[in-house]
């Protein structure tokens, strides 16, 4: 099953949602499992329910575009699902221009793409 895919911060603070259909989206699968089992991915150190767009397409001006994936999100929790969305949340690691990694909070939402 295909979702758009909306990120809903950009590093920590909330984007504001009159905002949100002027930045990139994706459109792809979404999968949610063990970050260990997810091609041996221990980047914790331990661990961590891990979510990632797979078969990914970022939108650009509602046009495909072939640019990366948004980062995975760490210990994801669904906090809302409807017949239209679901929303998850968790952190993603983003890694510094000047090096080094941070951690940043995100939440996605995911909306049905028609068939």
């Amino acid at each position: 099953m295909e979702f758009f895919i909306t990120l809903v911060r950009q590093e920590g603070w909330v984007i504001p949602r009159h905002e949100h259909y002027m930045r990139d989206r994706w459109r792809g699968k979404v999968l949610i499992g063990d970050s260990a089992l997810q091609q041996g991915r221990m980047d914790l150190g331990r661990s961590s329910r891990l979510a990632r767009v797979v078969d990914g397409v970022e939108l650009r001006d509602s046009k495909p575009y072939i640019g990366p994936a948004p980062p995975p999100l760490y210990d994801v929790t669904v906090i809302a699902m409807t017949a239209d969305y679901i929303v998850l949340s968790g952190f993603e690691r983003i890694t510094s221009p000047v090096g080094g990694q941070k951690d940043y909070a995100q939440s996605w939402v995911l909306r049905w793409r028609p068939h």
